[in-house]
């Protein structure tokens, strides 16, 4: 499973950052190949600096070699190349870091597709704990895993590339130092596997990790009041020791790879001083060129080493997410979504359900309803907590598919959830409207309205009581509402709320415990304003609040099925 997570990681990585990773491949390949052409260069400038002419012939260079200049253009060729070499590895280091910083957004962008394509109740179902997860700490290690493949390839380029240059200057002493380097390898190896296993246990340490944290913050309120709040703090303190201690044993494994690797490199070097100068047959300046390969060489092959242990222990972070997007590539591309703001909305007269079973299989679902909804008119949904009075409107939105019966509309069966121009008809509040923006105004989307639609955006702030966020926020309501939009009260947000949805000027208005932070003067007022100002826009409400459903025209009741 491990070995399957990896290849998916980089081949997601190699499909979102194709062009990079191509001129970053060309780059290190020509930076390790000027690096060697450098290093190459050595061998003639020390056989020269040593023994002039005598050295030369001593050197001991093969017979490929081309014929060389004098040692003071030698000199400036290896000044050259050395810039040349620097050049090419800024122009490495800033395409890695264009590539670090544009995959993790990337992936962020991904989740965000994926979540529209797989639809409401499957993205509802990841739960807030994991979504974070996903969000924060499965990107950042897949950013990680992604990041430690680009630098095990191009390390894989230095060793391959240098590589073969000391093999062409000396073969048997290359080979002689590839066989005690993969003796190196070879032995801190279990290590390194052991370091893995572990770290594909880590996902499980952050979901519990997670979820604590949410259980914290849930309870804060009442623990504090209760003076319960140690046991919360007990229980997080306990969830963070287990998930330090397996990252400790993480790097404990690749602490001690190293440690031994050093030790037998230690060992590989004395042993290749000691076969180039007492058993194989090469020049002085050959085997300093060698040891030098050799000592440069070990650098990239433990970087190679570190870079696929660092990779096994992050591509697990990239497991949800792979599930993620292969469930969003099996089904259609969320082209509803992508086009519910253009054209025209659907023009109905009567939307009808009947026999709807609405619900998610397994989990809940509610007896078969028969309602019949006309433009202008204010239904009320019914039902005691539990019931699936959201499900029927989520149903009703094309959120989710009817688990039985059908829906309607001017007498004709109709998939809501196919037809985008239902979506352009339709606006949604629920009781916990997040809206995004760090401004009244962006919350609003008042910069996305065409010209002619500011007028009914300040007569709906209007009828909405929001007049007085003007004074707080500007005219425009276009300062900042402060960390987490904290400076508004409950009944602003749920204000602003409706106020988003009535400027989309939707035939039907779905309302999901929408005023439930009103208080039943206040909402009496708001139904009123929008009845007046929108009566041929039907308006279907779930609320427990007999006040509130008073104000409505009929009610539907929804019940669970036995």
């Amino acid at each position: 499973m491990s070995m399957a997570v990896r290849r998916a990681l980089v081949a997601d990585l190699a499909r979102r950052e194709g062009p990079g990773l191509r001129r970053l491949f060309l780059v290190a390949f020509l930076a390790a190949l000027v690096e060697g052409v450098g290093i190459t260069l050595l061998v003639p400038i020390i056989a020269l600096a040593t023994g002039g002419a005598e050295g030369m012939t001593a050197a001991g260079l093969p017979d490929w070699f081309p014929p060389l200049p004098p040692i003071e253009l030698l000199l400036a060729l290896f000044l050259g190349v050395m810039i040349l070499r620097a050049m090419l590895i800024a122009a490495r280091a800033r395409q890695r870091a264009r590539i670090g910083q544009s995959y993790p957004a990337r992936l962020r962008e991904a989740v965000a597709v994926s979540l529209l394509a797989i639809g409401w109740r499957e993205a509802e179902a990841l739960g807030p704990p994991r979504l974070q997860r996903m969000l924060q700490v499965d990107i950042m290690r897949a950013g990680a895993a992604a990041s430690y493949v680009e630098i095990g390839l191009v390390a894989l380029f230095i060793v391959a590339v240098q590589g073969l240059i000391a093999l062409a200057l000396a073969p048997a002493l290359t080979l002689l130092a590839m066989a005690l380097a993969a003796i190196s390898i070879a032995i801190g190896w279990p290590f390194l596997r052991a370091s893995q296993r572990r770290a594909g246990k880590l996902a499980d340490h952050y979901d519990k990790s997670i979820g604590e944290a949410y259980r914290l913050r849930a309870g804060l309120k009442a623990a504090l009041a209760e003076g319960r709040a140690p046991r919360f703090l007990d229980r997080y303190r306990a969830r963070l020791a287990e998930e330090r201690d397996a990252f400790i044993a993480i790097d404990e494994g690749q602490v001690l790879a190293g440690f031994v690797g050093q030790l037998v490199a230690a060992v590989a070097l004395v042993g290749l001083v000691a076969a180039g100068l007492f058993w194989i047959d090469v020049a002085p300046a050959i085997l300093i060129l060698t040891l030098l390969l050799f000592g440069r060489l070990y650098g990239p092959l433990r970087t190679l080493v570190d870079a696929w242990q660092a990779v096994a222990v992050n591509a697990p972070g990239f497991t949800d997410l792979a599930e993620l997007f292969a469930a969003a590539d099996a089904r259609a591309t969320p082209q509803a979504e992508v086009a519910a703001d253009m054209g025209e909305a659907l023009d109905w007269r009567e939307l009808k359900v009947e026999g709807l079973v609405a619900g998610v299989a397994s989990k809940i679902a509610t007896a078969p309803l028969d309602l019949a909804i006309a433009p202008g008119e204010a239904i009320a949904l019914t039902g005691p907590s539990g019931s699936g009075k959201t499900l029927v409107l989520d149903t009703i939105a094309g959120l989710i598919a009817p688990l039985g019966g059908r829906l309607l509309v001017d007498g004709a069966p109709i998939d809501l959830a196919a037809r985008p121009d239902w979506a352009r008809g339709l606006a949604y509040v629920g009781q916990h409207d997040p809206l995004l923006g760090t401004t009244p105004r962006a919350m609003l989307e008042l910069d996305d309205l065409p010209e002619a639609a500011a007028a009914d955006a300040n007569r709906w702030i209007s009828a909405l009581g929001l007049d007085p966020l003007r004074e707080r926020f500007g005219p425009d309501l276009d300062r900042p509402l402060g960390e987490h939009g904290a400076t508004l009260s409950g009944g602003e947000r749920q204000r602003l709320a409706l106020v988003r949805a009535l400027l989309r000027q939707p035939r039907l208005l779905l309302l999901d415990e929408a005023t439930a932070a009103l208080d039943l003067e206040a909402e009496a007022a708001i139904f009123a304003q929008i009845r007046a100002a929108a009566p041929d826009m039907a308006i279907l409400m779930v609320s427990h609040r007999p006040q509130s459903l008073a104000q409505l025209d009929r009610h539907a009741r929804v019940a669970r099925a036995l």
